[in-house]
C-alpha cells in the first residue's frame, strides 16, 4: 500500500500500514509508483488524473468530491 503525504505525517501513515509513504508536495508520485490495482482520491482535478496514471492494466479508481463533512443523521428528515 503506498499513500501520498506530507513529510511531517510520514510517520503517521506509515503507522497505520503504508508500505511507501510519498511527499505528494516534493516528489512526482506519477514517477515512484506503478501498476497499482486500486486508487483512491480525495481531491480531484489534476490530482485524480495523475492517480490514474499508476493504476495498472486492470486497475480501478474511486474518487470522492473533496473533503467530506460528517452530517448528523438526525439532519436527513
Amino acid at each position: 500500500m503506498a499513500i501520498t503525504a506530507s513529510a511531517a505525517n510520514a510517520a503517521r501513515v506509515g503507522e497505520v500500514g503504508a508500505d511507501v509513504v510519498v511527499d505528494d508536495r516534493t516528489q512526482d508520485f506519477e514517477g515512484l509508483l506503478d501498476g497499482f490495482d486500486v486508487v483512491f482520491d480525495d481531491r480531484g482535478g489534476k490530482a485524480l488524473e495523475e492517480a490514474l496514471g499508476v493504476l495498472g492494466v486492470v486497475g480501478r479508481s474511486s474518487a470522492s468530491p473533496g473533503r467530506l463533512t460528517p452530517i448528523s443523521p438526525a439532519s436527513w428528515a
